[in-house]
């Protein structure tokens, strides 16, 4: 396939960025993915720097989009481009930290709003069991399985177990069929207005000689950043 059809990684946050930027895009995706429990949006911020502000463990990483909610509900995704140690506990201190920020409003704990965190990981991580690659969790009573709280929403998308492939009607499926291969998303004539929206928005960013240029500037700043880690770990084993 030559440079002219070939499309970008869509994966990459970078690329989920530029695409999901665009609201009809981005509220179509959350449909599927939430059943879309909450209210209208309000805004969407396009975060460049990671909230943990953390040069070594935070590069390939990073918390990429968050939605306001008219309601005032909070739904942030981040993209897992390479598999990280800990990813579990990391993403609860995400939780956490979005949380936190909110008492920053001076209403203390009674304004707390619920907090949606959508994990999107390129491969699957050890720490989530089951084959199914989507996953979402909760507060609720062991036994009686009754929900503490509707403040608390994690959910996990494994790219890595999804071994489905395009279903007419079934927009979750289809979104994550894009996610992992849209080049089978455009074999397929039949879809919503906004996945067809989104491919083309991918067809052109990877035609885009100024964005493609963007893309591999990013790419290759993220590898020179792997190289060096490795560098400072190999030169901190031979000082052991």
């Amino acid at each position: 396939m030559n440079q002219e059809k070939d499309l970008l990684t869509h994966c990459f946050y970078w690329t989920f960025k530029n695409i999901f930027s665009d609201e009809m895009i981005f509220k179509n995706f959350l449909t599927s993915i939430l059943d879309w429990e909450y209210g209208p949006i309000e805004r969407i911020e396009f975060l460049d720097k990671d909230m943990l502000n953390n040069p070594i463990t935070d590069k390939e990483s990073k918390l990429n989009l968050k939605a306001l909610m008219q309601d005032g509900s909070i739904i942030a995704i981040e993209i897992q481009f390479n598999q990280q140690a800990h990813y579990v506990a990391r993403a609860l201190y995400y939780w956490t930290k979005i949380c936190e920020s909110q008492l920053e409003s001076g209403y203390g704990y009674r304004g707390l709003m619920p907090v949606i965190f959508i994990n999107i990981l390129r491969g699957q991580h050890p720490d989530i069991s089951g084959k199914n690659p989507y996953h979402q969790y909760a507060f609720s009573d062991k036994e009686n399985h009754t929900k503490l709280t509707n403040k608390f929403s994690i959910h996990y998308i494994e790219l890595g177990k999804f071994t489905q492939e395009w279903v007419d009607g079934d927009l979750r499926n289809n979104w994550l069929t894009f996610l992992k291969n849209p080049e089978e998303v455009a074999m397929h004539p039949h879809h919503s207005q906004e996945i067809e929206k989104a491919l083309e928005h991918l067809k052109w960013l990877s035609q885009d000689p100024t964005k493609r240029a963007e893309y591999n500037a990013r790419q290759k700043a993220l590898l020179d950043r792997q190289e060096e880690l490795l560098i400072a770990e190999e030169i901190g084993l031979q000082k052991k």
